[in-house]
């Protein structure tokens, strides 16, 4: 079984977000795109690789263009993009600060609400000038009763004001909070809330949740948490009234932002994680299934808390304990039989892993060896899922047992030849550097382990 791609069905929320400038007119201190906005001038997407993303999503399947910035309307041809967008059959999602010019309330009172959708990060009145604060509150009057309008509230204290989010939600007949835990940006500081102190807010996130009840709100946490956090009431009431989500909240999805470069990264609390190019990529699936493989090892390998090795939510439900972030920062190895902690970094290469962790089959996993019409083996783990492989794995699957580095295996497997031949040193090259890619894959989906040395 070899991994498949994605349909846009399938991709469902993780649709890509498109910086269309790293310019923004606010400074918030817990900004997640700062990496981006740090960098050296503001920067707006051009018009040919406005072409290439359009293309991009339409090969893709993709039928949401889903825009953000810094302030996606501070880029010149703002309307433009929206305008093209629309004519060509893309819902448009506009992620913004609410501070946009006042002109462009027309353009958007033009567009009916079934074709766009807003998500507007408006931080406390304390955080704005009087003219700041008049203006978001006259564009918020623009758009008013649009039911595809949501508020996004930041949690950054273990004291939030959340109640302001609530009132202009009310006061403007939106319907929906967005609930975002202020993330770590990595290689970054902006502020965010550390990990233990999420262990605090459960009591504050239940209150806020039935106090936007009362007021015919629903509320929705945007990003992956520590399911732990809560108590099993606590949960089953978020989950009832659909704050939470496991297929949202307990793992991280690589959603992909595309810059106004066509830079692509995973999401922007790892804006600074394996940038590659969109012209790498033929597909939103192939890319995000590239991040996939990337950040396994943080998400199934590595934990920001000793106690998600042995919890029951992390093996049920694929609970990562929070951002892959965390992982990232804060890693707490996991521990050997002996209880000897593993003492490497938490982040590794690719090419020292393959040189010296240790390959073996994977604990769940058990061996079936077929032999009509031809020798096959299939690999099967405790949930059914399996992989078949060909006669020529055989020496593999013998030499998977732990001993031998990824690397070692391979090249025992395709040996350079007796006689300096070029071409058959080539070959076997490149046979070498295929098997220890596809065996990547293969540990990735869990049918093979490595072992730290």
């Amino acid at each position: 079984m070899r991994p498949g791609h994605a349909t846009a069905a399938a991709i469902g929320e993780c649709m890509p977000n498109i910086l269309l400038t790293t310019a923004c007119n606010q400074s918030c201190s817990y900004c997640f795109a700062k990496e981006k906005l740090q960098q050296k001038g503001a920067m707006h997407m051009p018009p040919e690789h406005v072409d290439a993303v359009f293309e991009f999503l339409k090969i893709s399947g993709v039928d949401t263009f889903r825009v953000m910035g810094g302030e996606p309307t501070l880029h010149p041809g703002f309307r433009e993009i929206v305008t093209r967008a629309l004519s060509e059959g893309f819902f448009v999602d506009v992620l913004s600060n609410g501070t946009w010019p006042a002109e462009l309330n027309t353009f958007f009172a033009k567009v009916p609400p079934s074709k766009m959708r807003f998500l507007l990060n408006v931080d406390h009145p304390e955080a704005y000038r009087d003219a700041q604060w008049k203006r978001i509150n006259q564009n918020l009057e623009a758009i008013s009763g649009r039911p595809a309008v949501s508020l996004s509230f930041n949690l950054f204290s273990t004291t939030p004001k959340g109640e302001y989010v609530l009132d202009l939600v009310e006061k403007y007949r939106f319907s929906t909070v967005r609930l975002c835990f202020s993330l770590p940006v990595l290689n970054t500081e902006n502020a965010s809330m550390p990990l233990a102190d999420y262990f605090k807010m459960p009591d504050f996130i239940i209150g806020y949740v039935r106090q936007a009840e009362s007021r015919g709100i629903a509320v929705h946490i945007d990003n992956a948490v520590p399911l732990c956090i809560f108590d099993y009431a606590q949960m089953g009431e978020l989950l009832l009234k659909g704050v939470l989500d496991l297929s949202r909240n307990a793992r991280c999805k690589a959603i992909i932002d595309i810059g106004p470069d066509l830079s692509v990264w995973p999401c922007f609390c790892l804006s600074s994680f394996e940038n590659r190019r969109l012209d790498e990529f033929h597909h939103l699936s192939e890319l995000q299934s590239y991040y996939e493989r990337q950040l396994a090892y943080h998400q199934d390998k590595v934990f920001p808390m000793e106690r998600c090795y042995e919890c029951d939510l992390r093996m049920k439900w694929g609970c990562q304990g929070g951002c892959t972030v965390f992982s990232m920062v804060q890693a707490v190895p996991p521990r050997h039989s002996t209880g000897d902690r593993i003492t490497a970094p938490t982040r590794r290469s690719t090419e020292e892993m393959r040189e010296t962790w240790r390959l073996r089959l994977a604990d769940n996993i058990t061996v079936h060896r077929h032999e009509v019409p031809v020798l096959q083996f299939m690999l099967r783990d405790s949930s059914g899922k399996y992989l078949e492989l060909g006669p020529s794995f055989a020496r593999l699957l013998e030499g998977a047992d732990g001993s031998k580095s990824l690397r070692t295996l391979c090249r025992e497997l395709f040996p350079e030849p007796d006689v300096a031949d070029a071409l058959e040193c080539f070959e076997a090259g490149v046979m070498r550097e295929n098997l220890e890619k596809l065996l990547e894959v293969y540990i990735d989906e869990g049918f093979f382990h490595l072992d730290p040395p």
